[in-house]
């Protein structure tokens, strides 16, 4: 019975300690007596959030990005957490932020525990903001420091037990900017967050991102996504430092399937562009040996971009400090070529036009092809993103690369399949399977 409790202020801490503990469902591991899954928890009058907005789970098709995949969670508390995560976007979304960006995410970390987090964002700049996915990600793992004593941190055996169960398996993904299940981006990372993502310390390559959206062909019937995290990223295992102890000119040159396609988009053969690899790798390779062999961050390595009528800029990494580069190469020569792209256009403006409440913008050139020689693998998966939808970048851009002696050709989207847009939508696609 509750006592000294006065209406409408009764506490979570408070009402649990009154309760029997709850059940918990197979998929929690519990460590220690820490582990439960929040949805388990009852009270009396709790919303039924699924009848509420329609959703009925046996109505809800699963598909899946490959065969044999199974849901980390029950099908039930995954549409739970994306409707939930959904609102809260929503509560996000009636109260503004400076993008207009209202996506969000529901994290289960395999012990058992769940974090919530939206876009939070101070101003319109990505150095300064936090996606939905990242903030879920700081949530569950704080969360999850919060369940145990620092007597069990001590203890050698319960710490790297807890550790182990720290690791992210399912992110449902939802937006608020939109009814739920009307945008079909919200499933799609943005590179930022796919680079968190593509780390091994809280996620896995197995680690699922569902979303769900409504099923176009049958009215009051829904679908929900799931695809994991090396679905987004399959070259992130096999990827290498681009670099030879051969000249470049003597290097044999492969394309991927996609590479031939965008050479094809641009009217050059294959042939016609080999010799334009070597050349492109050799200037990146004299901008990298000119560098110090050493700098603060270990992470050396230069590009060379080629834009449209054979414009050509090549930079190399300079690091001030060891965790932040003052240059990255890869988006130095992108603004260099867009900048040097537009001035004519720029300079050929009438003042009328400089003047006017809303002028003509001047059409960015497209970068068309990048190539690296790096001691790391290189483009990363952050840099990726930004290449492929920043002013100038295009998702089709070649990416010239060195592996085992042999020069790999590829596009962007050869090394992320599903690229988010800024404003909604997405580049590239996943392939999904209906569940058997």
């Amino acid at each position: 019975m509750l006592t000294n409790i006065q209406p409408g202020k009764i506490q979570f801490g408070q009402l649990f300690q009154t309760q029997a503990q709850p059940k918990q469902t197979s998929n929690v591991r519990p460590l220690f007596g820490h582990g439960l899954a929040a949805d388990t928890i009852q009270f009396a009058g709790r919303r039924d959030i699924l009848k509420e907005y329609g959703v009925d789970p046996a109505k809800v098709e699963v598909q899946f990005s490959k065969p044999g995949m199974k849901l980390n969670v029950p099908k039930r508390t995954a549409l739970l957490k994306t409707l939930q995560g959904w609102e809260h976007a929503r509560k996000n979304f009636l109260t503004g932020n400076q993008s207009g960006r209202f996506y969000v995410t529901n994290a289960h970390m395999q012990n058992g525990v769940w974090g919530l987090g939206t876009n939070i964002e101070l101003a319109l700049s990505d150095d300064i903001l936090l996606c939905g996915e990242r903030s879920a990600t700081v949530r569950a793992f704080n969360g999850a420091l919060d369940k145990f004593s620092l007597a069990d941190f001590q203890d050698d055996a319960k710490r790297a037990e807890i550790k182990d169960g720290m690791k992210i398996d399912f992110m449902a993904l939802s937006s608020g900017h939109k009814d739920f299940g009307d945008d079909a981006a919200a499933g799609s990372p943005c590179s930022e967050c796919q680079s968190w993502i593509s780390t091994k310390e809280y996620f896995s390559p197995t680690t699922q991102i569902a979303s769900v959206i409504k099923d176009p062909d049958k009215d009051g019937h829904w679908i929900l996504r799931v695809n994991e995290a090396r679905d987004f990223l399959p070259l992130l295992a096999t990827q290498a430092a681009s670099q030879s102890d051969e000249t470049p000119y003597s290097l044999p040159v492969d394309f991927s399937d996609k590479a031939k396609a965008s050479l094809a988009d641009m009217g050059v053969s294959e042939a016609g562009f080999e010799d334009t690899a070597r050349e492109l790798l050799n200037k990146s390779k004299t901008a990298f040996d000119a560098e110090p062999t050493e700098n603060m961050s270990g992470q050396r390595y230069a590009v060379t971009a080629l834009f449209p009528d054979s414009k050509i800029y090549t930079q190399a990494r300079v690091d001030l400090n060891p965790r932040w580069p003052s240059l990255v190469p890869d988006l130095a020569v992108l603004a260099e070529g867009v900048r040097e792209g537009m001035k004519p256009a720029v300079a050929n403006r009438t003042m009328e036009h400089r003047v006017a409440l809303a002028p003509e913008k001047p059409e960015a050139p497209q970068v068309q092809a990048l190539a690296y020689w790096s001691e790391t693998p290189k483009p990363t998966v952050q840099n990726v993103g930004k290449l492929a939808q920043k002013q100038g970048g295009n998702p089709n851009a070649l990416v010239v690369v060195v592996e085992n002696d042999r020069i790999q050709v590829r596009t962007l989207l050869d090394y992320i399949t599903e690229i988010y847009v800024s404003g909604g939508g997405t580049y590239g696609g996943i392939v999904r399977q209906t569940e058997a």
